[in-house]
């Protein structure tokens, strides 16, 4: 077991994101693109890179593991105790992007080791521990095998949306719905009525959907 004196990730000063950063592995423009996946899926930093595969999971354990001084645990080597998954409901800790993993005993104090894809994420490690009483220590883990553990334990996985290519207003997004929705080939005319629009326009400004998604699904319907 790590001693805990160890220098853990939420015990430094840094952040995943300076970590990467500083090692010059993100341009200006794929920052901003990783903080537009982060706002649009409520996702931490880690998810955010290794689902759009801007930097790989290797790279960031790395990065944390010469950060800290401590090699991260390898999951497939701990032995997962149903009594931690279950001090923590599946739909929050998928919010969190965290897995409980085991209890440890550390020195006579109970911690709770959880694998995360962010173990920098504060926010997410402070919400747990007042979820569950207990001190925390986050674990580095890639979004393919925290994924493979939600399968497995909770029956489903993290959704996940890239950002659409292009950027628009939401005028020109409808714009768009009205220039998919004329006339087709057939002279048919397929325009859905305004309630229909209004009902798109909303369900594309609370994230629901993208003007891209409706596009691509009338454009099915009609031809």
């Amino acid at each position: 077991m790590r001693s805990s004196r160890a220098k853990h990730p939420t015990q430094t000063l840094h952040s995943l994101e300076n970590l990467v950063k500083n090692a010059g592995l993100l341009s200006h423009d794929e920052v901003a693109l990783v903080h537009r996946f982060m706002a649009d899926n409520d996702s931490n930093f880690g998810t955010s890179v290794m689902f759009l595969k801007l930097v790989a999971s290797g790279t960031l354990r790395g990065l944390i593991e010469k950060a800290t001084g401590v090699s991260c645990l390898k999951v497939s080597e701990v032995r997962l105790q149903p009594s931690a998954k279950k001090l923590l409901p599946g739909t929050q800790a998928m919010s969190l992007q965290v897995f409980p993993l085991s209890v440890v005993d550390d020195s006579g104090e109970a911690i709770l080791l959880v694998a995360t894809t962010d173990p920098y994420d504060r926010d997410a490690i402070r919400t747990v521990e007042q979820a569950t009483s207990m001190k925390v220590q986050a674990n580095f883990i890639s979004l393919e095998e925290i994924q493979k553990l939600y399968h497995q334990h909770y029956g489903y996985t993290l959704s996940l949306f890239p950002p659409e290519n292009t950027k628009t207003t939401p005028a020109t997004k409808m714009n768009r719905l009205h220039a998919v929705t004329q006339t087709s080939s057939t002279g048919r005319s397929s325009e859905p009525n305004a309630y229909v629009l209004a009902l798109v326009d909303l369900l594309i400004q609370k994230k629901l959907i993208t003007a891209q998604e409706w596009e691509t699904a009338l454009s099915e319907h009609v031809s």
